[in-house]
């Protein structure tokens, strides 16, 4: 429901839109604590309701009676609405009064209200207030903390047998994802106090990008390894690439803020700074203390010394480093797999013959690379306990999965479809109008299987028709069209390249931070930014790396572990 969830998973969206939405998902942000397990992918006030309202809750209500998708009788639910921009609405519509309200209240029997309707910069803020009063809407997005508080307080109703009883085949593969994972943050002892706001799965897997144009005048290969990776990138540095004569060509990106260019490399080892890895007996360890990272300092460490990496990365947080890339000077990014969207799309633009080719990251020595990649839920959706039909918020989810799915049989699927046709509503991001959104986990791994189908079999009729326009892109991006350069390599590269990690390492803290946490969270993180890039820049030996892990384990670290590990086992 966030600004920040909303990634590059929306049908409607533009191109601008989707790329500067997904660029703003591509943070890690994993070490607030929200996820470390390693899956196998292969395996692995409120308003009363209305009183005429006929459905009952569903453990009183025969299962052949159930309606998964509409109410026989009006009910109302009062939603917090986070509105992301006002003036896309339409003249005499608002965020309480518009379509696709209507549209709900039309296919679902479901009358929509607000409670409030806010930024999401004052969104949260009201929540608490909601929390602390004890006055909350009938349904609303709850991020992790204020979850782990509603929960505490006793104020949301468990909604398993809601679940059970109402959500779909096509609902259960979205929130059940991963054998019920999306569910961790909000379960206790076997109850789900919240619904997960699931978006696509790919969001935070590494895909590299390397200019295909400065391989080719190298005579360099497609890296194998992560030792020839990391070599292709000291050449891109060294042998004047764009032949210039100048000294001026890097070979990775990197930045200050040590986001995925940075992580990534350090999972090569072993190593995932940032997140909480489960050890064999399910206690928790923190990633960035593991002595692995010592070989992966030590490698960023010698780049910058030679002067692979900018020297000038620790004065640039992630969107100035990207103007290096989009200048044409960098050899290698590490990104995901929307990146040629944004950063990428410009370098072509701004250098002629600029060409990349993607790949996934490598491991070291050729060993299976496992990823860190965030879990795919921004936060829940939950329901106020004594709300007489929390069913309410299944309905909405499982005809939000009917869409995803693109099935046109059901009645919301059909009606959404003809009002994105509509084009009064053209460029009104029409999504972020309703009260609750759920994505497909393989969205885009879906998109990819459905055009590379299409290619084969020479037509677009067999796919979705939410899909062709996208499709199309990717068509004329293949056929050499550069303003469409950018959708056929992350639809057709980059997606299946971020897919393509048989074993994912997931954080293994989904609570919000701990009493220690909120006291001195915020200072570890900046001594374990300042201490590795200090070793990165060579103001500090790799050796200091044992001094801060004890340092920080002193200064809380180790407190908040053990907090962690307790609440933990207290939850089972």
């Amino acid at each position: 429901m966030k600004k920040k969830a909303l990634r590059f998973t929306l049908f409607g969206c533009m191109a601008l839109s989707l790329a500067l939405t997904a660029a703003c998902g591509s943070s890690n942000g994993n070490n607030t604590g929200e996820t470390a397990n390693k899956t196998n992918d292969a395996a692995a006030g409120s308003q009363a309701p209305a009183e005429n309202a006929t459905a009952e809750k569903p453990e009183e209500k025969p299962a052949e009676e159930i309606n998964p998708y509409k109410f026989k009788e009006p009910v109302d639910v009062v939603f917090a609405k986070n509105v992301f921009d006002i003036k896309v609405y339409p003249e005499g519509e608002d965020p309480g009064n518009n379509a696709v309200y209507k549209m709900i209240e039309q296919t679902t029997n479901i009358r929509p209200t607000n409670k409030f309707a806010v930024p999401y910069e004052n969104y949260r803020e009201r929540i608490k207030l909601g929390i602390a009063s004890n006055d909350l809407p009938d349904i609303f997005f709850a991020e992790q903390a204020d979850v782990d508080q509603l929960i505490k307080n006793d104020m949301l109703e468990d909604l398993k047998p809601i679940y059970d009883n109402y959500a779909t085949d096509k609902t259960k593969q979205i929130s059940g994802y991963k054998d019920g994972l999306l569910f961790t943050g909000a379960q206790r002892g076997g109850k789900y106090y919240g619904m997960p706001n699931v978006s696509d799965a790919l969001n935070g897997s590494p895909v590299v990008y390397i200019r295909k144009d400065w391989m080719d005048k190298l005579g360099a290969q497609m890296p194998k390894t992560f030792e020839e990776l990391i070599a292709l990138a000291k050449r891109f540095a060294k042998e004047d690439p764009d032949g210039n004569g100048k000294p001026d060509t890097y070979g990775l990106s990197m930045n200050n803020q040590l986001d995925l260019k940075f992580t990534a490399l350090m999972n090569a080892y072993g190593a995932y700074p940032k997140v909480y890895v489960k050890d064999a007996d399910g206690k928790l360890n923190y990633g960035s203390l593991n002595p692995n990272m010592k070989q992966g300092l030590t490698m960023l460490a010698d780049l910058y010394k030679e002067g692979v990496i900018d020297k000038e990365f620790v004065t640039k947080d992630m969107p100035k480093s990207m103007e290096l890339v989009s200048q044409g000077k960098v050899g290698i990014l590490i990104g995901e797999f929307f990146s040629p969207l944004w950063p990428l799309q410009d370098v072509p633009k701004n250098v002629k013959g600029a060409d990349f080719v993607s790949m996934p990251m490598p491991g070291l020595g050729g060993a299976e690379y496992q990823p860190n990649v965030p879990i795919n839920v921004s936060g829940y959706f939950v329901v106020r306990k004594g709300f007489a039909h929390p069913e309410a918020l299944m309905l909405l989810l499982n005809n939000l999965a009917e869409t995803s799915y693109s099935n046109l049989d059901n009645e919301w699927a059909k009606a959404w479809s003809e009002l994105n046709k509509n084009p009064k509503y053209a460029n009104a991001s029409i999504n972020n109008w309703l009260p609750v959104f759920n994505d497909r986990p393989d969205a885009n791994t879906n998109r990819y299987n459905l055009f590379t189908e299409a290619l084969k079999s020479g037509t677009d009729q067999n796919m979705p028709a939410d899909q062709r326009v996208t499709f199309q892109n990717v068509l004329k991006g293949k056929e050499g069209d550069a303003a469409n350069w950018a959708w056929y390599k992350t639809f057709l590269e980059g997606v299946p390249n971020a897919s393509s990690y048989k074993t994912i390492v997931y954080n293994g803290w989904f609570g919000s931070a701990t009493e220690t946490g909120k006291l001195k969270g915020a200072s570890l993180l900046d001594l374990e930014n300042q201490t590795f890039i200090k070793i990165i820049v060579g103001k500090s030996p790799v050796e200091s790396f044992d001094d801060f892990a004890k340092r920080y384990n002193d200064l809380g670290g180790k407190q908040i572990l053990d907090e962690m590990n307790a609440q933990l086992a207290n939850q089972k």
